[in-house]
C-alpha cells in the first residue's frame, strides 16, 4: 500500500507536476483549444467531445491549495467499521482478503488523511472542469452545447473497511450524472439512472436517430420522462470477486445478491445465473427485458431457477 513508501506530507500534497494532476491539467488545456477551434468553425454540424479526467484515482496526492480545504479533524468518519463490531458479509469478507487495503494504513489519523486527500482531489478535478465549461460558457457555444458530467464509480472510502470500487454498495455504485444545456430546465429527480443512458443520450443530444434494436437498455436522458419505479441491474465479477455479485437499484432501495455456488454446474455464465435469480426473487420487474438482455428464454428461466443458492446485503436509503 503506497503510504508504506513515503512519510505523509510527501505523498498526500504535491504540485500539479504529478502525474494525476499533471495529465489531468493537460488534458483540460487540450480540451480548452478543441473548444477554442470548434468556436471558430461555425460549419452547423454537430460534434461530440469526451473529457476524461484520472483524478480522484489512487494515489492519493493532492495540490496542496486544494488539500488545505479539507482538515481532516473535520472529515467525518467512515461508517461501518469492523474494530466497532460491523461484520462483513462473506462475500465483503472475502474481497477484503484479497485486498486489504485498510489494513495498510499506520494508524487512523492516517487513514482521515487519505479520506481528505481524496476529497481534495476531487476539487483538483472539480477545477480542471471549470476550465472546459468556462470555454463553452465564454463564448458562442454556449447557445447549443449540451454538456453531460459523470463518473465510471465511486470509492467505497474505508465504509465497512473497504477502500476503492468493485462492492456494489452506494459507495461504490452510486455516481453524479448531471446534465446541461440551453434547453436543459433545472431540476433534480429521484429517479435511478444509468451509465446505459448515456448511448441514447449522446445520439439524441446530437440528432442522430435512435439505435433500432429495441432491446438494447438505456434511456436517454434529454426525453424529459423521469420513472421513479425504475429498476437499474448491475454486475461485478471481476478482480477479489470470490463469485458474481449482481444488484437491483431503485429509487430509495439497493439489493445486493452473491452467489456460492458456481454458474458453470447449470451450464450457464454467471450473468445468465444471476439474473435467473433475479426474475424468481422479483417477479414484478421487466422479464422480458432483462431476458433478452442476457439471451435467455422464459422456458430456461422457469426450469433452473429453482435450483440456485444465493444469499443477500440490503441497505436502505432514506430520500435525502
Amino acid at each position: 500500500f503506497f503510504f508504506k513508501q513515503k512519510t505523509a506530507y510527501e505523498i498526500l500534497t504535491c504540485d500539479w507536476s504529478s502525474d494525476v494532476c499533471s495529465s489531468d491539467l493537460a488534458v483540460a488545456e487540450s480540451a480548452v483549444e478543441w473548444l477554442a477551434d470548434a468556436a471558430k468553425q461555425p460549419s452547423g454540424r454537430p460534434w461530440a467531445l469526451f473529457v476524461g479526467f484520472v483524478a480522484p484515482h489512487f494515489p492519493l496526492i493532492a495540490p496542496p491549495e486544494f488539500a488545505a480545504l479539507y482538515p481532516t479533524e473535520q472529515m467525518r468518519h467512515p461508517k461501518l467499521r469492523p474494530e466497532t463490531g460491523y461484520r462483513r458479509h462473506p462475500w465483503l469478507q472475502a474481497m477484503h482478503d484479497y485486498w486489504p487495503h485498510d489494513d495498510g494504513f499506520l494508524d487512523d489519523d492516517e487513514r482521515m488523511r487519505a479520506i481528505a486527500m481524496y476529497h481534495a482531489l476531487c476539487s483538483a478535478m472539480d477545477a480542471n472542469v471549470g476550465r472546459v465549461l468556462d470555454a463553452v460558457q465564454n463564448g458562442p457555444l454556449a447557445a447549443n452545447t449540451r454538456v453531460i458530467y459523470t463518473s465510471d464509480h465511486g470509492d467505497n472510502l474505508g465504509a465497512r473497511g473497504m477502500w476503492g470500487k468493485s462492492t456494489l454498495y452506494e459507495e461504490s455504485v452510486a455516481v453524479p450524472l448531471i446534465v446541461a444545456g440551453p434547453d436543459v430546465t433545472p431540476a433534480r429527480s429521484e429517479a435511478p439512472v444509468s451509465l446505459l443512458d448515456l448511448y441514447p443520450t449522446v445520439l439524441d443530444a446530437v440528432g442522430v436517430p435512435g439505435d433500432k434494436r429495441a432491446d438494447r437498455p438505456g434511456r436517454s436522458l434529454l426525453s424529459g420522462e423521469a420513472d421513479s419505479e425504475r429498476v437499474i441491474f448491475s454486475e461485478y465479477h471481476a478482480v477479489g470477486s470470490p463469485s458474481a455479485g449482481f444488484m437491483i437499484r431503485r429509487a430509495h432501495q439497493i439489493t445486493i445478491s452473491v452467489f456460492q455456488a458456481h454458474a458453470g454446474e447449470l451450464g450457464l455464465t454467471n450473468t445468465q445465473f444471476g439474473v435467473l435469480y433475479i426474475l424468481k426473487r422479483y417477479p414484478s420487474i421487466d422479464q422480458v427485458t432483462l431476458a433478452k438482455l442476457l439471451r435467455l428464454d422464459r422456458s430456461t428461466t422457469d426450469r433452473k431457477s429453482t435450483r440456485l443458492n444465493s444469499s443477500h446485503m440490503s441497505e436502505s436509503r432514506m430520500p435525502s
